[in-house]
């Protein structure tokens, strides 16, 4: 019986054609290198937001203890955000303007 061998040539793109094969199965199954890039550029997205979002969250705890202790910022804040004036004070309302806007009326 004679020996079977296949030459060199042949075995190299044998084991090219079965690493392609494996590289494709790596990359494109269901989890696989793709959906593991995606998922990692959503979580890099999504830890940038939680930065801003911690960041307002900073400055609003910030804010909630100035309007603590401070009374001259709560009675900015009443001024400015809900029109309130003390008794003997006459309320004058100042209308803010846009560029352009002038030509429409």
């Amino acid at each position: 019986m004679k020996n079977f061998e296949i030459p060199s040539r042949a075995k190299f793109y044998i084991y090219l054609i079965t690493a392609l094969i494996v590289a494709a199965f790596i990359a494109f199954n269901s989890d696989g290198l793709l959906k593991y890039f995606s998922l990692n550029s959503q979580i890099s997205e999504i830890e940038e937001q939680i930065k801003v979002v911690e960041t307002k969250l900073d400055s609003l705890k910030r804010e909630i203890e100035l309007l603590k202790n401070d009374n001259i910022k709560i009675e900015k804040v009443a001024r400015e955000k809900f029109n309130m004036h003390k008794p003997d004070e006459i309320p004058i309302r100042v209308e803010k303007v846009t560029p352009g806007e002038d030509e429409k009326k």
